[in-house]
């Protein structure tokens, strides 16, 4: 009887182990996205925009710890804010320099010539992307499609009233 509880108290350590390292290396989940409606997306927007991403090109920060990317945009038209900038500057968190990559999960990338509608909040000079990857839409044939893949009309997100 001992020897059959001793074997017993052996495996429920040995399991108990196992799980408290398999606890310890496990990747870490830091943040889960809260889904956010257009109408918030709007809201805590001071610019939406709809153009063409021009230029894509990726730097370090001036102490050499983050890479971030910036994207221009040649606005072809605001729906809400704007100050007939032509041109807007968004960056985002990660990118590619030389040998280094940095990659963000939830942080919306640009790819050059294709056309999107954006949801950007002012960041000094340059903007960043409201509700991360929620406030980038592609623009196909007068069509939007966001990260659910879901398209809808673009005209259905041209008339903002304040």
């Amino acid at each position: 009887m001992a020897n059959g509880l001793r074997i017993s108290m052996d495996m429920a350590a040995t399991i108990v182990t196992l799980i408290i390292a398999l606890l310890a290396i496990a990747p870490t989940v830091s943040a889960l996205m809260t889904e956010i409606s257009v109408v918030n997306l709007t809201m805590e927007s001071d610019v939406i925009a709809i153009g063409d991403i021009k230029e894509v090109e990726s730097g370090w920060n001036m102490w050499r710890t983050m890479i971030y990317t910036y994207s221009t945009l040649s606005v072809e038209e605001y729906v809400k804010g704007g100050e007939e900038q032509k041109t807007l500057i968004i960056t985002t968190e990660g990118g590619t320099v030389g040998g280094s990559s940095v990659w963000v999960e939830d942080v919306p990338v640009f790819t050059k010539n294709e056309t999107v509608l954006v949801f950007l909040k002012r960041a000094g000079r340059e903007f960043s992307v409201v509700g991360w990857v929620q406030g980038k839409y592609i623009v196909e044939n007068g069509e939007v499609r966001g990260i659910s893949g879901e398209k809808t009309s673009l005209d259905e997100y041209r008339y903002y009233e304040e």
